[in-house]
């Protein structure tokens, strides 16, 4: 069986780490795996092929320009989280047919590297894993509480528009077009909450999900010493570490920093505890609301994040909604019980006041009530034992071997 992994880049982002994770674990398993990628980052890996061609980089710079032009129009849209596949395909459904694999598993696509209806021109089986609803919706890739996928996108939420027939009205026609009868293409969904998303939406309404979350590798992602690891940023064992971020962390409201920000109200002794944040831009340290904020930045180097969910007393992840929830299972994977909100994927992944804490959904002052629950008891075990069960390395990857046999 020959399988190529196709993602924007390898290591930048949650579906480029699960691409990548997905891809280590099969080779691992005697399997002959490729990824595909525009943004070669771990240049040292031959198993990874990077789309360089001088005709490949200007599809993929006039896409996304074009894409961003597009977008631009809507002045009231609530940020660029919207694509568009419409763009030429030829060079990438040839490549994908000279490396000739059995099965073309599809992440994240950035714009530019092939239209929806190149799909329709690849041959292999394909496999899309719905890392966001990019796939059926009109465009967005985080739909919030709008649920016009299930019927028909226009006057579309997230850009802002009141037109019945706006872009992303004629992108959800496109895509109906060519995907709602596709034999083709076989869905996988890192969650129970995604994978019901897609069961409901218009293009998909007559197709099943089958539901494979991500993957962590526990020999790389487990728990160090926590006194150690406290150490290692300059903290005394006894100072309680509350850590939080995330890719984009600042920038996309979806992650819900704000949440996080407004739930420090609500706790108290300030003095004990100290906050870190990664995936910022803002580095170094900040009093807020009592508390000392230490910005980390963009922590780039995964023993660096190893040892940081190793020294945290628990991982608030705020998200409004995530397909999966990468954070949580690394920090799980560390011995970091998570605080969440009760939506999305990461209800998969915390099982309330058993390996975290579930909050009612964007309440701030629940929030800290989770963040005071984990604080106060010892849920180690338990948080664990969720990972080694549920989504370590040899459970998911023979799952996934088993859905490309089937298919």
């Amino acid at each position: 069986m020959k399988v190529l992994h196709i993602c924007y880049t390898d290591s930048v982002g949650g579906a480029a780490k699960a691409a990548f994770r997905y891809h280590s674990a099969l080779q691992k398993k005697g399997i002959d795996t490729k990824m595909l990628v525009y943004h070669k980052k771990l240049s040292e890996n031959p198993s990874i092929i990077q789309m360089k061609g001088i005709k490949e980089k200007l599809y993929a710079y006039f896409g996304f320009y074009i894409q961003r032009f597009l977008i631009s129009t809507f002045k009231k849209r609530k940020g660029n989280d919207f694509s568009i596949m419409c763009f030429p395909d030829n060079i990438f459904v040839r490549k994908i047919n000279k490396l000739n694999p059995d099965i073309v598993h599809f992440h994240y696509l950035g714009p530019g590297i092939i239209s929806i209806k190149g799909l329709s021109l690849i041959k292999q089986k394909i496999v899309w894993t719905l890392h966001d609803s990019f796939i059926f919706t009109g465009g967005c890739h985080t739909p919030g509480n709008c649920l016009k996928y299930e019927v028909a996108c226009g006057s579309c939420d997230y850009l802002g528009s009141s037109k019945k027939n706006d872009i992303s009205k004629q992108f959800w026609n496109y895509k109906s077009k060519y995907l709602s009868d596709f034999q083709n293409i076989n869905l996988t969904s890192p969650s129970n909450w995604m994978k019901n998303c897609a069961e409901a939406s218009s293009i998909f309404k007559n197709k099943s999900v089958e539901c494979i979350p991500n993957l962590i590798d526990t020999d790389l992602y487990n728990p160090k010493s926590k006194v150690e690891s406290k150490s290692f940023f300059g903290i005394d064992s006894s100072i309680k570490i509350i850590t939080t971020g995330g890719s984009n962390f600042e920038f996309d409201p979806n992650k819900g920093m704000n949440f996080f920000l407004d739930s420090l109200q609500y706790l108290d002794n300030k003095s004990n505890i100290e906050i870190f944040i990664f995936g910022t831009k803002k580095k170094g340290k900040e009093i807020f609301k009592g508390f000392t904020l230490n910005y980390l930045g963009y922590v780039s180097t995964q023993d660096l994040l190893v040892t940081l969910f190793s020294a945290s007393d628990v991982v608030v992840v705020p998200s409004k909604q995530e397909s999966f929830g990468q954070v949580a299972v690394e920090a799980m994977a560390c011995g970091s019980p998570v605080v969440a909100f009760n939506t999305s994927g990461l209800k998969d992944i915390v099982e309330h006041k058993v390996n975290g804490y579930l909050a009612e959904a964007f309440n701030a002052q629940d929030l800290a009530k989770g963040i005071q629950f984990v604080l106060s008891n010892d849920l180690f075990g338990n948080v664990t034992k969720t990972v080694s069960l549920k989504f370590s390395e040899n459970v998911v990857i023979n799952n996934l071997i088993d859905f490309y046999k089937k298919i």
